[in-house]
C-alpha cells in the first residue's frame, strides 16, 4: 500500500508486542470505540525507545524521525477491547472463546494531498510470540504448525481462526472509509499470511500486508478440498504479501530444517535480506532496521 510505507509496518508490528499498548488502551478507552493519538500511549512509546537503544537500531543512528511517524497514527481498537465490546460479543455469542493468547491492533491515520485529496489508511498489527509468558509462547509454537481453515465460529477457535475473524469485523466495519492493510513480526506474519488466504476463499476479498521474519504458511495440496484454495490459486496473488525475511534468521532456518518436505510456503513475494549488524537476525530492531532507505522503504 503506497500510503505507508515499510518503516511504518516495521513500527507497528513491533507495538503490537507489548503488553504496555494492552494495559494502556485499557486505562484510556472509554464505551466510545474512538481513535486515541500514540502520545496518549507513553510506556509504550517509551519502551519501543529503550528496545532502539538498547539493539542500536539505525533507526536511531541514521536520525529517522521514528516519533514523528508514529505521531501520525492512532490506535483505534485490538482484539482484546473487542471483546469487551456489545459487537464482539454478538460476533461471538455462539463460539466458546477461550485462546486469549491473540492480541492484534487496529492503527488509523489520515493524509491529505493536493492530488489526492483526504485518505484514510487502516494497519492491523498482529502480535508475534510472547517470549515473556512460557504457556503463551508453547501454545504460539504450536499455532505456527496450523494451517488455515474457515470454521470462524467453531467452539475453541484459535489464534488463526480468531485473526481473521477479528480482520473480518474490521472490513465489514470500516472498509468503506479505510485503505486496510496487514502486518506482523514472525508468528505475527505467519497470522497475516493465513488471514491473507482466508479473506481470499471465503469471502473473495483481496488484503494486502506487509511481514517481517515471517514462516510460511503450510501449504495447501493442488486437489485441495471443497473451501480451501490450491497452490496455484496461491501463486496468483503473488502481490498481495510482502515478506522480508534475513538471510541468517536462526527461528527460520531452524523451521527449514524441520520442513524437509517442503510443506510451507509463502502467500506473496519473499525479499531475502542480507544481515547487516551484530544482533539476532531475527529480532526486528537488529535485522531490518538498517535496510530502510530516507524515504522508509526498504531498500
Amino acid at each position: 500500500m503506497s500510503g505507508v510505507t515499510d518503516i511504518e509496518y516495521r513500527l507497528l508490528s513491533n507495538i503490537a508486542y507489548y503488553d504496555e499498548i494492552t494495559e494502556e488502551l485499557n486505562e484510556v478507552r472509554d464505551k466510545h470505540i474512538l481513535p486515541i493519538k500514540f502520545s496518549r500511549f507513553p510506556r509504550t512509546l517509551s519502551r519501543l525507545e529503550n528496545e532502539l537503544k538498547k539493539f542500536n537500531s539505525s533507526i536511531i543512528s541514521s536520525g529517522i524521525d521514528y516519533k514523528n511517524i508514529l505521531g501520525k497514527w492512532s490506535v483505534l481498537h485490538s482484539v482484546q477491547s473487542l471483546l469487551k465490546s456489545s459487537e464482539g460479543i454478538q460476533a461471538l455469542r455462539d463460539a466458546k472463546y477461550k485462546n486469549l493468547e491473540l492480541d492484534a491492533f487496529v492503527f488509523i491515520k489520515e493524509t491529505f494531498d493536493i492530488n489526492d485529496g483526504i485518505k484514510k489508511f487502516m494497519v492491523i498489527g498482529y502480535r508475534g510470540t510472547n517470549l515473556r509468558r512460557v504457556n503463551q509462547l508453547l501454545r504460539d509454537l504450536q499455532e505456527n504448525g496450523k494451517t488455515t481453515n474457515n470454521k470462524f465460529f467453531a467452539e475453541h477457535l484459535n489464534q488463526s481462526d480468531w485473526a481473521s475473524v477479528f480482520f473480518q469485523l474490521m472490513h465489514q466495519k470500516y472498509s468503506k472509509n479505510f485503505e486496510i492493510s496487514l502486518t506482523g513480526h514472525s508468528k505475527g506474519g505467519a497470522l497475516v499470511q493465513k488471514v491473507i488466504l482466508v479473506a481470499l476463499q471465503r469471502d473473495n476479498v483481496e488484503v494486502s500486508g506487509v511481514t517481517f521474519s515471517s514462516s510460511g504458511v503450510l501449504k495447501v495440496v493442488d486437489a485441495p478440498e471443497e473451501g480451501t484454495l490450491s497452490q496455484s490459486d496461491i501463486n496468483k496473488y503473488s502481490s498481495l504479501c510482502t515478506n522480508f525475511v534475513i538471510d541468517v534468521d536462526p527461528v527460520l532456518n531452524y523451521v527449514k530444517a524441520l520442513d524437509g518436505n517442503f510443506k510451507t510456503t509463502y502467500v506473496g513475494k519473499v525479499i531475502i535480506l542480507p544481515h547487516k549488524s551484530d544482533g539476532n537476525a531475527h529480532r526486528i530492531a537488529s535485522s531490518f532496521d538498517n535496510h530502510f532507505d530516507k524515504d522508509g522503504f526498504i531498500k
